[in-house]
């Protein structure tokens, strides 16, 4: 584990020295192949994970948890928008980030809280909120973000609602279907069905063609949105990894 972490440190320096439009498309994707062997610990930056990098005009931000068990995030970066706000005091599940903001799951009411600065999502809570509402997991884009509720009861139960807020993305969704995982691109983004491990994807896809591209036929075990694109590890064939939509150096 001490190799992996050193290597996720020089990865993280690396990205922090790119500028941040270019490591939003080059960097999404790495994570997920290359990372995929910690257990968890990080799976995307589309994702939410322990850690989150915030890019945009203001500079990058590297976000993560502490590893002491407290969750508490700590933020290094050159946005002080986000440097100053980050909520010290506040425990958090996960964390994922978009164009100069962060957000995470907070442990003890299981909604989103956001700081920085955005031009489409309030700050702390994201409104509109349904009362009550608790998330499992939550995903940001350039300039949104999606969050998955906890599974409904009942005659609901095969059914996901999964709330998102943002530049043409601020929707409550209801999918038929129960939904293990979600990730976001830049103007969209997807989620990977539990049952029949198929994966769907809603936004804008002009710049991406994500939608119009999702391999029908495709189980996937895990999946992580990059800028314009989605890559999946595949089940049962050695791990393999199925990628579509636009990427600057990827096919």
């Amino acid at each position: 584990m001490d190799i992996w972490r050193c290597l996720v440190r020089d990865l993280l320096i690396g990205i922090l020295k790119i500028q941040a439009g270019k490591a939003r498309f080059l960097v999404q994707t790495t994570i997920i192949v290359v990372l995929s062997e910690l257990s968890g610990w990080v799976l995307g930056l589309g994702s939410m994970s322990s850690i989150a990098i915030s890019y945009g005009e203001n500079g990058s931000v590297f976000c993560g948890l502490k590893s002491d068990g407290s969750h508490l995030v700590t933020c290094y970066g050159s946005n002080s928008a986000i440097i100053y706000e980050t909520p010290s005091q506040f425990a958090f599940t996960g964390l994922t980030a978009g164009n100069g903001f962060v957000c995470g799951l907070l442990m003890d009411s299981n909604q989103p809280y956001c700081w920085g600065s955005s031009g489409f999502i309030q700050m702390g809570v994201p409104q509109p909120m349904t009362n009550g509402s608790e998330y499992l997991e939550i995903s940001a884009g350039d300039h949104h973000l999606c969050g998955l509720r906890k599974p409904l009861m009942g005659r609901r139960r095969n059914f996901s609602l999964v709330d998102c807020w943002g530049y043409n993305m601020t929707l409550n969704h209801v999918f038929d279907g129960q939904i293990q995982s979600i990730s976001a691109g830049s103007e969209f983004n997807c989620g990977l069905f539990s049952q029949n491990r198929s994966v769907f994807c809603w936004g804008d896809e002009t710049s991406s063609r994500v939608i119009s591209l999702i391999p029908q036929e495709m189980r996937f075990q895990k999946i992580a949105a990059g800028g314009f694109h989605v890559c999946g590890i595949l089940e049962g064939v050695n791990f393999s990894v199925f990628c579509w939509g636009r990427s600057l150096d990827l096919e």
